[in-house]
């Protein structure tokens, strides 16, 4: 397990961020403690710790303990079903675009333009699910722009993050304007999770059919 920083000159911020994110989601429902983190990373224990306490302001990280005492970080249920929901919508896509968006009411409670911190992370978080909405159609900068109440700049550096980070893709339409869409990185999300839940179920299954010579319907 390694952590893989890419260069970023004007988000370097957001791309930290996200590779400990990455790095937290990669070891699944099991966690990893802050020690390892800081080993893989080679960040300091503050910046690692600042880093995991965004993510986890924004719902999309959470803690766990384990055997009572040590503290492991994690995907948070919240953004699992966030998660979830989202590769609902894409398994019932047939013959509409396959950027599968959210509804407004599948944002759940993140609420992310009530949140009042200014951290990197919050307001690209925050035109993350703005991006993720029922529109079909995708939004356009001007559109982010307005939604967010961010500056131009600040708005299209962050989205250009996201889309070299793989969670949001950009498409030209009628030759001159660019929109903007959610990509399939959530659903790869989901579908680790339910791998991984699969595999505890067989394992209960056959840890109870040896035990007492019966399948467990």
């Amino acid at each position: 397990m390694s952590l893989q920083i890419p260069k970023a000159k004007n988000a370097e911020t957001l791309v930290k961020a996200e590779a400990l994110f990455q790095l937290v989601a990669e070891c699944g429902q099991r966690g990893i403690a802050l020690a390892e983190l800081q080993k893989h990373s080679g960040l300091p224990r503050s910046t690692v710790y600042r880093v995991l306490s965004a993510w986890q302001y924004l719902e999309w990280l959470e803690t766990s303990t384990i055997n009572g005492r040590s503290e492991c970080w994690r995907v948070s249920d919240k953004l699992l079903k966030f998660a979830h929901q989202h590769r609902r919508n894409a398994l019932s896509q047939t013959t509409q675009s396959h950027y599968f968006p959210m509804t407004e009411d599948e944002h759940m409670e993140f609420n992310f333009q009530k949140k009042q911190r200014s951290d990197v992370a919050v307001k690209a978080v925050n035109l993350f699910h703005l991006v993720a909405t029922k529109d079909l159609a995708g939004k356009t900068l001007d559109e982010l722009q307005y939604l967010s109440g961010y500056s131009r700049s600040t708005t299209y550096r962050l989205l250009c993050t996201w889309e070299r980070l793989g969670w949001l893709k950009s498409i030209a339409v009628d030759g001159r304007t660019e929109k903007w869409f959610i990509s399939s990185k959530l659903l790869e999300l989901a579908h680790q999770h339910r791998r991984e839940t699969l595999a505890q179920v067989k394992k209960i299954e056959t840890d109870y059919q040896q035990m007492t010579g019966e399948v467990l319907i």
